[in-house]
Order: structure tokens, then sequence, then C-alpha cells
């Protein structure tokens, strides 16, 4: 919103208020030579007059109070850092927000708000809108109480004119008037307002809705007396001091004001450091100087704490992604470019070669020499392969003495090339300075993917890893390409028993079994659906979760394996294992809800569900990682029929405010949380008001981990919708309809 007035120069207001002075005490001699009567009329007139004119100078003035009080929060550092990071912001705003010096004496409440104007956290006792149109400014009647509401626009940095949020404040605007206003001819006690309870007004409409009386003025009378003796010589005293003020104000207070002001734009607009023009220059007022002395210091102070900054974050940066005994890249690093991997080829014929480096033997070199020279191995390894790398690449370590590269726009040939270039410049090394006896040699697994296929780059990594497991065989090349002829006889190289059975699964769908556990409404205690579980059998054991997910997420499995799940589900809901009339919930990790590919797979459960409840879980921490690609594809499966239901409430980001920007439908506690409210006391009441927001706002609460009959009492009298644990019954093939009384 525009500015009601536009602010002037300091010698416009001095020459106003000068021409104001000297009309008054013209007008006053004027009527002064007149007749009394009249001018008793005349001077009440005048005060009515002057009474309006103050009312709307103090209403200007309290406006313009407003508005540079809202400004100067929304221009403070941190309101920009809670829009950018909202996570702490209830706390932030109580501790900090509230408290802070920018807020003077009478603030009822202060709020943020994003830039689609709702606000930032549903608190309670906030008594601020949850959700406002934009920049406004308005008077608001809340019983006996009229109130100021001011919303006031935050910019982005660097002086921009994006709009990244707005910041709120709310007045009590009738005591904050009065002490900020200082009247001289209207009685602030007499205010009477027109408004009703909940009317509302813009603040330039204020004047047409009140009322006030005059203070008394006991000296008219004497002043009438020698008013004729002494218009003519106060006239010319005053017209004499309003020259001589003018003349001050200037040279004093308005000259070395325009100085300051233009180097303070000069310091604002400037890459580096000004120093302020003239600091050596004498100016009269000893505040102006020392005004212009600490912008200049400051100036200097903030560009050296930048600098500074600048360097640390650097710093935290390498320290964050370099891993300390090689100075490659860490294993962090690997997940955020293979995370942004997808982006890069989505759409573009793009060859993408996945290189995984192993040293043989490693252990052994380790144990007999010791680990500063198994240590000093490592650095010799990252350094030789890195000198094989085209220029570009990355080199990351993954742990121990395995390396990483990802190649973009990389045929066999040249992957083959850069494999052989990093293997040789390693066998060539003279390891013997370090003691060591034996040959050091790596072994090179690579995965090819070619055309953007984003199904094909999710198996890079476990194609590389069984190529490399290859390469270690006796009397095999040291450097092998996968092939799809490999899944034969690799498995018994792959780390382990359950790493043989995750691949089975994958390659064969081969082992899967689907177990259900009941979820009953709290209402009837009548199994509402079954939330399904994957089992592996291999070799006649029933491998649980805990064994198989750690291979699948370390391999980056998760998209292949949940595809596998979803064929499984719908086979046994296509077979009729699950009971009609009740549902299905399905488990999907992060990289499947941003997967094309298993969204494609969900089409086919659209045939069921007229005759299931068929329900999506997706754990926050996912959601809220990828959130804007994950809620544009959990829009199109509820568009298909599915629930979405946020699983594990309170293991991850654990926020209310997240809820309102995620598309879920029901909420499931974890059973950290379930556990809170089983040990009562005042852990209990926050978890039972936390679930009662989290039902006022329209979701479904689900309460996992119920194992005794206490727990089950509880959720129930807390509002839980419904609720699953080893009271009620445990996941079973096949599912068992379950009734708790």
């Amino acid at each position: 919103m525009k500015p009601l007035l536009r602010p002037i120069s300091l010698s416009a207001y001095a020459g106003i208020y000068i021409v104001l002075t000297l009309g008054l005490f013209a007008l006053l001699g004027w009527l002064t030579l007149g007749q009394l009567d009249r001018a008793d009329r005349d001077i009440r007139q005048l005060q009515l007059e002057a009474a309006e004119a103050e009312f709307d100078a103090a209403m200007a003035g309290i406006a313009n109070q407003a508005r540079t009080e809202a400004r100067g929060l929304a221009q403070w550092d941190e309101v920009r850092q809670q829009l950018a990071e909202p996570t702490y912001y209830p706390y932030w705003r109580g501790y900090r927000m509230l408290r802070s010096d920018l807020l003077s004496g009478h603030t009822l409440a202060a709020h943020l708000y994003n830039a689609q104007g709702r606000g930032l956290a549903m608190l309670e006792n906030v008594q601020m809108p949850r959700k406002i149109e934009g920049a406004d400014q308005r008077l608001v009647m809340e019983g006996s109480t009229l109130n100021l509401y001011l919303f006031e626009p935050i910019y982005g940095f660097a002086g921009g004119e994006e709009v990244i949020g707005y910041v709120g404040l709310k007045k009590d605007f009738i005591p904050w008037f009065v002490q900020s206003s200082r009247f001289h001819y209207l009685d602030e006690e007499s205010f009477v307002f027109d408004l009703g309870d909940g009317d509302t007004i813009p603040v330039e409409a204020l004047g047409e809705h009140v009322a006030f009386g005059l203070r008394a003025n006991p000296q008219a009378e004497v002043v009438r007396e020698v008013m004729e003796k002494a218009v003519v010589r106060l006239a010319f005293t005053i017209s004499l001091l309003a020259i001589l003020f003018y003349v001050m104000q200037a040279l004093l207070l308005a000259v070395p004001l325009r100085g300051l002001t233009r180097d303070i734009d000069r310091m604002k607009d400037a890459a580096r450091p000004l120093r302020i023009r003239g600091n050596d220059r004498f100016m009269p007022i000893a505040e102006l100087d020392k005004v212009r002395r600490s912008l200049s210091e400051y100036q200097e102070k903030l560009s050296e704490v930048h600098t500074d900054l600048d360097e640390k974050n650097k710093t935290l940066w390498q320290m964050a992604h370099h891993d300390p005994l090689t100075g490659a890249y860490n294993r962090r690093a690997f997940d955020v470019d293979w995370a942004k991997l997808n982006d890069v080829i989505s759409g573009r014929r793009i060859d993408v070669a996945f290189l995984l480096f192993d040293c043989n033997h490693f252990k052994a070199i380790n144990d007999t020499y010791g680990h500063q020279v198994g240590d000093e191995v490592i650095r010799i390894l990252a350094r030789r392969i890195n000198e094989g790398l085209r220029h570009g690449d990355r080199l990351y370590r993954l742990g121990g003495d395995e390396f990483a590269t990802l190649l973009l726009n990389c045929g066999e040939p040249d992957a083959h090339m850069v494999a052989e270039r990093c293997a040789e410049l390693v066998s060539i090394h003279d390891f013997s300075e370090l003691g060591i006896k034996e040959p050091v040699r790596l072994s090179v697994g690579v995965s090819l993917s070619g055309g953007g296929d984003a199904g094909a780059l999710d198996a890079l990594h476990w194609q590389a890893d069984i190529a490399m497991y290859r390469a270690k065989r006796p009397g095999s090349p040291s450097i092998q390409f996968y092939r799809e002829d490999m899944g034969d006889g690799a498995d018994a190289l792959v780390s382990n028993q359950v790493a043989s059975a995750v691949y089975d699964v994958l390659r064969h769908n081969q082992g899967i079994e689907m177990h259900y556990q009941p979820v009953v409404r709290t209402a009837t205690g009548e199994t509402e659906y079954f939330e399904a579980l994957a089992r592996i059998v291999h070799a006649d054991e029933l491998l649980m979760p805990g064994s198989f997910l750690p291979v699948v997420e370390a391999r980056r499995l998760e998209v292949e394996f949940d595809a596998v799940v979803l064929e499984a589900v719908l086979a046994d809901l296509d077979a009729g294992v699950i009971p009609e009339g009740t549902g299905v919930a399905i488990n999907l990790s992060g990289h499947s809800v941003v997967s094309p590919r298993v969204l494609d797979r969900l089409e086919a459960f659209c045939r069921h569900r007229d005759a299931y409840k068929l329900v999506l879980e997706v754990t926050e921490t996912a959601l809220i990682r990828q959130l804007e690609s994950a809620t544009r594809n959990l829009h199109l499966a509820r568009d298909q029929g599915f629930v979405v239901a946020l699983d594990d409430f309170g293991s991850g980001y654990s926020s209310l405010r997240y809820l309102g920007d995620m598309p879920v439908d029901v909420v499931k506690f974890d059973v950290t949380m379930i556990e809170q409210m089983a040990r009562g006391g005042e852990r209990r009441r926050m978890m039972e008001r936390i679930a009662r927001l989290i039902t006022e706002a329209g979701y479904q609460l689900v309460a996992e981990g119920i194992e005794s009959e206490a727990v089950y009492a509880s959720i129930r009298a807390a509002g839980f919708h419904a609720a699953q644990g080893y009271l009620i019954g445990p996941p079973t093939r096949p599912p068992e309809r379950r009734r708790v009384g």
C-alpha cells in the first residue's frame, strides 16, 4: 500500500512552520482588532479547526510511525530467515520477535505471513488473522477496544521488489494514539467513536467516526485584554524569530542532513565500503557529527563481518562435503549430486557411466601394516584415481576403500579408458615406500545408462556393485562392465545372504511375501484396513525389514523394491486375499514418491478402489525433503482414489506448520509419541493438545504401536480415529480381521 503522505524535506517543514506561524499571528491580530464578541466566536472556531488539524496530523503521524515500525521489523534479517526456514518460528516469535526492541509499546500481537498471505504457523492465542489478502492498514472495534491492524510487505534481499512475505502488527490504538501525540486544542479524554463491535474501517476514515471536545482556555480573557497592544510587537518579534529559525535550521540541520543522506545512498548501493565524504569537515552539531562517523565505522565493520562469514561458510561447506582423510568428496556430497542427477538428465539423451573402485585385499594390508599405512594407502588411491579422471569429474569416497565417480556424456569406450587409466596409475605407484611388499591393485565395476532413462539411472549403483565384485573374482579382468547375465552367479559375491535375497526379489520377483497388520476404528473396534508389511522368504528363512531394508537403502534400490511390493499387494487384491469392505495401506519411500515408474503402477489399483480403501503411507521426512515434487505426484495419486497418510509423524521434522503444505488426509503418530502419552503427566497433555490441533484441522489420526489396554484407552480419549499394534493384532498372512472391545 502506498504511503498516504509523501515525505518532504526539513527545510520545507521549517518553511511551512514559519508560514503557519506568521499566518496564525496575523489572523489573531486581525481578529483582535475586530469586535471582541466576534473574536470569541472566531477563536472558538479556530480552536475547533486546530483540534481537527491536530487530530489529522496525529493520525498521519501515528500511521507513519506504525508503518516505520513494521518496516523496521520487515527489514530485520531474522524475519527473512524465518520465512526461508520457519521450523522454529513459534519459539522465535515468542522469545525473539515479541520481545524485540523493534516493537514499541501497546503492541498486542505480531505475526509473520508467507507470500501467499498465510500465517507461518497455526498457533493458539496469536490474536492475528490466519490469512491476509496483502499489505493493509485498518482499524477494528473489538468489544470496547479499538485495535490497529497493520500488514507490511517483506521484500527480498538486495533491494529487490519481490514480496517474500508479510509482517503483521496489532496495536491497542487509543492509548498508543494518545500517548504518542501531543494535543493543544482537543481533549484526548473526550473521544467518542460511533463504531460497533466488529466494525472495520480504513485508518484514514477514522475522522468520520470520531467526536471530541476542546481543551479549556482560561487564558483567553487575559490574552484578549492585552492582544491589541501586544499584537504588533509580537508579530514583528515572531517574524524575526521565524526568519532566524529558518536560517539556523538550514545551516545547522538541513545542509548537513542532505550530505549524510547522499552518503547513505552511496553506501547502500556500493559493493565495497565507502568512506563518508567530508569525514574531516567541521559539522556544527555534535550529534550529527557522531552519526556521520558511526555510519562510516559501521559500514567498514559490516564489510569485515560479511567477508569473514563468506570465508567461514566456504570452510564449513568444504568440511561438510569432503572426506577429511583424502580430500575427495564424501558420501554426503555423493547423495546431493545423485539427487540432482535425475534433474540434470531428465528429458535429455545423456550417457551416464557409474564407476565403482575398490582396493583388492585392503583389509589384509590394513591389518598387516597398521592403520597409519592403511590411511596413507587410501590417500594415494584417492590421488591416483583423481589424476586418472577427466577434467571436472568428481571423485567420491563412499566409505573404507570404496570410491566412485559419475561420468556424464560418457559411453562404454570412454568409460573403459577412464577406468583403465585410473587402475594403471594405481598399479604403477611404488607402494614399497610404505613398506608394502604386495602389489596394490584396483577392481573397477562400471554400469552404464543412456537416453535419460530415470529407471536405468536408479539401478546404476547396484549394477556397478555387482560388476565390481565380478572383477574381484580370481582370473577375471580387473575392469568389469555390468551385463544382465551377471545376475546368475554374482549374488554370492555381494556382501551376504540378505543382499542375495534382495537381488533375487528384484531380478526374479521371487521370495517377496506380504503380511498384513489390522488397523481398527477406535469408535467401533472394527477393522478398517490392513497395513501391508513386506517380508522376504530366502533359504527357508523369513527375513524381516530390519535386516533387508538397510541393504535396499544402501544400494539405492528403494524404487525397484517398492515396485515389487506394489505388484505383490496388487496380486493379493486380485486373488481376494484381503477381505472386501476393508482396505490396504502401502508404504512408499521418498524416492518412489517422486518416481514416475512407481506412480504409473498405481493406476492398476484403480479397479479395486470401489471395493477397498486404498492408502499410501509416506514418512514426513521423505515428504519434506522433496516437498514440491512429492506434492505434485501425491495429488495425482489422490485423483486415482488413494488416501494419503503421513507415516511416523514425530520421528522426523515434527513440525505442525508443514502439515498445511502436505497433501495428506491421515496423520499416523509415531510409536515414540504414543509412548509419551503412556507416561502421563505433562507429556501426555502435550500429546493430547497436538492431537486435538491436528483433528481440528480436518485430519484423521492413527496411532501405531498400541500394546496395552491403557494406551488404547488414552488414544481413544484423545480423539484418535484408528489404531494398530500388537494389542490389536500382529502382521499375518493371510490378513485376519480383528475387533477390539
